[in-house]
């Protein structure tokens, strides 16, 4: 397995000989990008950015719910989610009525990207906003580390273990505190640089 989480999960189904083999990434694979996304959305707006595939699991209805209230706070904002919605639609439609009855702009789905299009995404972040309520171990976490992006995630299955002791795990999906802590991020440089400083040791 990949986590602890995962370990602990088969152990309490009485698998009991289990191990944690670490998911190997190379990072070297992230070196080039799509310089048209740079020119695009690298500019004076706070851009938040979520890639995982759009379904329920991955909370993209509370990710646009906070961005709302970002919003209200720094309307030169964007929300980008990026990933697939193939066999969600459905809710890919529920987060687009979403999106019109709290009346918000800038809310962009990417759909399913080449790996040139997905670093570009991690180079123009500001924030990396996690609300999913299962992971197993959570790719995009090492990813934002790698990219020095602050990470924002909710504190559920194997997300805090990935993360140990950097970004910030939130217990509480309080939209509108989350979107301050944002701004805090954002406005508040030694934060910020603090955080980033140890993601990268993570």
């Amino acid at each position: 397995v990949n986590s602890r989480y995962t370990e602990l999960e088969l152990q309490e189904m009485k698998f009991n000989n289990t191990a944690i083999l670490p998911l190997i990434i190379n990072f070297e694979i992230y070196t080039r990008y799509n310089k048209d996304i740079l020119l695009r959305y690298d500019d004076d707006f706070v851009n938040i950015l979520f890639t995982g595939r759009i379904m329920p699991q991955k909370r993209q209805d509370d990710l646009i719910k906070i961005f709302y209230y970002y919003q209200k706070i720094n309307p030169k904002s964007r929300l980008i989610l990026v990933g697939s919605a193939d066999n969600f639609e459905r809710y890919c439609s529920s987060l687009q009525d979403l999106i019109k009855r709290l009346q918000i702009n800038n809310v962009i789905f990417t759909g399913s990207v080449s790996l040139e299009d997905l670093v570009a995404y991690y180079k123009v972040a500001d924030v990396f906003l996690c609300m999913c309520e299962w992971e197993t171990f959570c790719v995009p976490l090492v990813e934002s580390m790698y990219f020095s992006i602050p990470i924002i995630a909710n504190n559920a299955t194997a997300i805090p273990q990935t993360l140990g002791d950097s970004g910030i795990l939130v217990n509480k999906k309080d939209y509108c505190t989350i979107a301050e802590m944002i701004n805090e991020i954002i406005e508040n440089k030694k934060l910020r640089d603090q955080i980033i400083k140890k993601e990268q040791i993570r």
